[in-house]
């Protein structure tokens, strides 16, 4: 007899948990399908169609204006990343000269991307490519 109210509660509890999960996965996708939308000129073009919901008199005046700002805003994304990682490599290779070579280690370690291994999703070191964390300072 105690066992079945114990039983209710579990499993109200484990379902809890797996609408809490998915509900948080939706508010993550969601925020970051918003962030994607800004990766390129076609994107922002569909974005700002979506926003306006212009009238086919308007489309023909505006469409050539959302294409050529779409394009000046992914040039300015590409020339951006381009500049900051430009701009973290002077970095690296001036503040190299004051530490050491544990904190070389990391820092070359956090500035190389991960190779991921296709099939098993585990980066070059068999961590999980999902969490790229620095190497910690017992060495694993």
């Amino acid at each position: 007899m105690k066992a079945k109210p114990l039983l209710i509660i579990s499993v109200t509890l484990i379902i809890g948990f797996a609408i809490g999960f998915l509900t948080s996965s939706m508010i993550s996708h969601q925020r970051m399908k918003r962030i994607r939308s800004f990766n390129s000129a076609e994107s922002f073009k569909r974005r700002t169609i979506h926003l306006i919901e212009p009238t086919e008199e308007q489309k023909k005046e505006i469409l050539p204006l959302i294409d050529e700002y779409g394009k000046k805003m992914n040039q300015i994304r590409k020339d951006f990343g381009k500049e900051f990682f430009s701009l973290m490599k002077d970095f690296h290779n001036d503040i190299k000269p004051f530490l050491t070579d544990e904190q070389i280690e990391r820092l070359e370690y956090k500035q190389r991307p991960p190779q991921r291994d296709s099939h098993s999703g585990k980066d070059s070191t068999g961590r999980d490519s999902r969490y790229h964390g620095r190497p910690s300072k017992r060495g694993s």
